[in-house]
């Protein structure tokens, strides 16, 4: 057992890639909730982040080599953070005003100088704007670079196997994808991207 969560309600545990940080979602929401919990296994010093402010904590995630880049569901903005300091966050992009997109986070590649984001429509007839439906990077460093790599046709019409939940592979060079290709209920394919690596620097 590598640690006892005491929660009445749990979402789920991930680990980031270094080992030491525990990233426990509660599963509760709402304003002072305490939706994430952030657990340092070496000291087992546990950092609570709300929901809503001030910690924004991160709703649908990804853990990189110590950081945690995530979901502010209050102000519609993927969030960077280190785990040694969760309660410090940056944003690294803002959806402003369109709430209709859902996203899928992945930081799997080891140049954590970029995170990879697969955008789908979590609501039907949703319109046409930046990002929608699309697979693209983001930087880590809040300079809001981005890099637009394909859209995946995917039509999600609330079909969970119809999200793109787009994963980097460890060398950055490939991204694999869910679609079933405009056809809502049809078969659901997987699809794999060949793409330039992105500099570390």
């Amino acid at each position: 057992m590598v640690y006892d969560v005491a929660t009445t309600q749990l979402d789920e545990v991930q680990v980031d890639k270094s080992g030491r940080y525990l990233v426990v979602k509660t599963g509760q929401q709402g304003a002072g909730a305490i939706e994430v919990q952030v657990v340092d296994l070496k000291t087992l010093a546990v950092e609570n982040l709300t929901d809503d402010g001030p910690d924004y904590a991160p709703g649908h995630s990804d853990n990189g080599n110590r950081i945690v880049v995530g979901a502010d569901n209050w102000r519609n903005q993927v969030t960077y953070r280190t785990l040694a300091h969760p309660h410090s966050l940056s944003t690294l992009i803002s959806y402003g005003s369109d709430w209709t997109q859902d996203y899928h986070i992945s930081m799997l590649a080891d140049n954590e100088r970029w995170v990879l984001i697969s955008s789908y429509s979590g609501e039907s007839g949703t319109p046409d704007g930046p990002f929608h439906d699309e697979i693209y990077q983001v930087a880590t460093d809040g300079s809001l670079k981005v890099r637009r790599l394909a859209h995946h046709f995917s039509i999600y019409g609330g079909d969970y196997y119809a999200s793109p939940r787009a994963d980097i592979s460890r060398d950055g060079r490939f991204v694999a994808f869910t679609s079933n290709w405009g056809v809502e209920g049809g078969r659901k394919d997987v699809f794999i991207l060949k793409i330039p690596k992105t500099p570390f620097s």
